[in-house]
C-alpha cells in the first residue's frame, strides 16, 4: 500500500493464534465454517474463497501462520478496504501509469481492484490436498487461476497466474502478500550488500531498527523483531535479496520462496522490489497491520496469455525464533 491512502482497519474477532484440534478424523474447518479445507496429516491449510484468500496455513496440530479477520465483513459500497488478513494477491505495479484503475478507468493506486482483492473466488476443483480456483476479471483485464497444494512434510506449493481475458496488452507482475500477527517474528535474507529503499528515509531506518543480525555470519537471515515496533502510522520498505521470507509463531517457521526469476532493476523502476514488508504498529484500535510480501517478474500480457509464478512454502520446527535453522 502506498503511504497517500492510509490503511483503515475494522475491528472484528480476530481467528488467528487458534490451536488446531478436533477430531482427527474427520478434521473441520476453523477459520470459517465454509471455509474449504485441505490436509495431508501433517500440514492444513484454509481458503475463504468468497474473499479470494488462504485463511489458514499451519502444521496440523499447530498454530495458523497467518492473521485473518473479519472474513465475514463486506466491503463497503464505496470500494474502502476491509483488512480480512490471510494470504491474497495483487498485481504490479500498484502505481504509476502502469498500475490500478478504478470504475472510470483512471489510475487508482489505493483501494484495490474489488475483483483482484476479494473476487470472489470460484471453484475449479477440489480435493483432499488440493484447490484450484479463479478470480472474476479485474478492471485491467486480468483474471487470477491460483492452486495450493499439499505436498507431504510440512512442505505445499502455491501457484498464480494472470491470464489476459481483455484485448489489450497488461504489463503486469504477481504479488502475493501474507498477513503477519502481532506476535510473529520474520526473518529476511540480509547481508551488508543487501540494498534497501522504501516510501522514505525513515521507513528505511525504522525497518532497519527492527533487524537482528546473526553475530558472525555475514550474509544469510536475519531476524525482523516485530515487538520493537513502537511508531505510529505504517511504512513499507523493499530489498533486492532473493524472493524469500520466513515467519515465526509459535514454535513453528513459515517459509515462503518464490521460484520465478525476478528483475529487480526493472521492479524498482515501477516502484516494488522483490521482496517487501508494510509494517503498521497496532494503534488505539488495538490491530497491527503487518505484511510479509513477495513479487513476481514483470511481464506484457498479451490477449488470451497467461503469466504465472510458484511459491514453496516449507514448514519448520523451532522452538525459537532461531533464523539458523533455516539454512545459508
Amino acid at each position: 500500500m502506498v503511504r497517500a491512502w492510509k490503511r483503515s482497519v475494522v475491528l472484528g474477532a480476530v481467528c488467528a493464534g487458534v490451536m488446531l484440534a478436533g477430531c482427527a478424523s474427520k478434521p473441520v474447518a476453523v477459520t470459517h465454517p465454509r471455509a474449504v479445507l485441505l490436509t495431508d496429516g501433517e500440514a492444513r491449510a484454509e481458503v475463504a474463497l468468497w474473499v479470494d484468500r488462504v485463511s489458514l496455513f499451519g502444521p496440523a496440530d499447530g498454530p495458523n501462520m497467518m492473521f485473518v479477520q473479519m472474513l465475514d465483513a463486506e466491503r463497503p459500497a464505496d470500494e474502502g478496504y476491509v483488512f480480512h488478513g490471510g494470504v491474497y494477491t495483487w498485481t504490479s505495479p500498484q502505481g504509476g501509469e502502469l498500475g490500478w484503475v478504478d470504475g472510470e478507468g483512471a489510475l487508482r493506486a489505493w483501494p484495490p481492484d474489488p475483483a483482484m482483492d476479494v473476487g470472489p473466488g470460484r471453484l475449479e476443483r477440489k480435493s483432499e490436498r488440493e484447490i484450484v480456483w479463479w478470480t472474476p476479471a479485474s478492471r485491467q483485464g486480468l483474471r487470477q487461476r491460483k492452486r495450493l497444494a499439499l505436498e507431504g512434510a510440512g512442505r505445499a506449493v502455491f501457484e498464480y497466474a494472470l491470464v489476459n481475458v481483455g484485448e489489450e496488452t497488461v504489463t503486469a507482475g504477481t504479488w502475493v502478500n501474507s498477513a503477519v500477527a502481532g506476535d510473529a517474528k520474520v526473518a529476511v535474507r540480509y547481508g551488508p550488500f543487501t540494498r534497501v529503499w522504501g516510501w522514505n528515509e525513515e521507513s528505511i531506518a525504522r525497518f532497519k531498527s527492527l533487524l537482528v543480525e546473526r553475530e558472525g555470519v555475514a550474509d544469510g537471515w536475519a531476524l525482523v523483531d516485530l515487538s520493537r515496533a513502537d511508531w505510529e502510522g505504517g511504512g513499507k520498505v523493499y530489498l533486492d535479496s532473493a524472493a524469500e521470507i520466513a515467519i515465526w509463531r509459535d514454535g513453528w517457521w513459515w517459509v515462503r520462496r518464490q521460484t520465478a526469476p525476478v528483475d529487480v532493476e526493472r521492479l524498482r523502476a515501477v516502484g516494488e522490489g522483490p521482496v517487501a514488508m508494510y509494517i503498521q504498529p497496532a494503534g488505539a484500535d488495538g490491530v497491527a497491520i503487518i505484511e510479509a510480501e513477495l513479487y513476481g517478474p514483470l511481464a506484457e500480457i498479451g490477449p488470451g496469455e497467461t503469466h504465472a509464478t510458484r511459491e514453496v512454502w516449507e514448514l519448520i520446527r523451532s522452538v525459537r525464533a532461531d533464523v539458523g535453522v533455516l539454512g545459508e
